[in-house]
């Protein structure tokens, strides 16, 4: 999300408050990060973070409609607050999906591998989709369908979970 500084500096937004656009996003991940724990004890953990990857993956497209200061400061709000719960909660959804607790470290570093990879290949390919012109849709809409395929796949997951639990209450 740092390509939101370079984003608001190409729309006309004063470099300063473009600058402070990450401090805005990484303070409202501290409350994100510390609310997520007590919105996971009331909807569940798998539950927060459908809505989190889904809020996350639509704010990103909504980058695509940045104008003025307002939007600016809107986006850096709640992408910081939605990103923190998502940070907060990989490794305990991890922990949740894994019914032997003895593969769990295999698990959190499998899925911090695959998320390492993403994490390394993802800005160039925004960067390629980006180009000389600064084409700032193309990325968001990139990056904004991967986040909300994520949710789609957490989605799957919590309903093959759900029916899985169905199967095995006696009736």
């Amino acid at each position: 999300m740092a390509s939101t500084k370079l984003d608001a500096f190409t729309h006309g937004i004063a470099k300063n408050l473009a600058f402070y656009s990450l401090v805005i996003m990484n303070g409202l991940s501290f409350f994100g990060r510390l609310f997520a724990g007590f919105f996971a004890q009331k909807l569940g953990i798998l539950n927060l973070m459908i809505l989190a990857t889904s809020c996350c993956g639509i704010l990103i497209l909504c980058m695509i409609a940045l104008k003025n200061i307002a939007s600016l400061i809107t986006i850096a709000i709640l992408y910081g607050f939605w990103s923190g719960i998502y940070v907060t909660l990989l490794s305990p959804l991890i922990a949740m999906l894994t019914s032997n607790l003895s593969e769990l470290g295999l698990r959190i570093g499998v899925s911090f591998f695959v998320s390492g990879v993403a994490t390394l290949i993802g800005p160039p390919i925004n960067g390629a989709l980006l180009g000389k012109n600064f084409r700032w849709w193309r990325p968001s809409l990139f990056s904004g369908i991967v986040a909300l395929a994520g949710s789609f796949f957490l989605l799957l997951t919590a309903r093959a979970l759900a029916r899985k639990k169905k199967n095995q209450t006696p009736a």
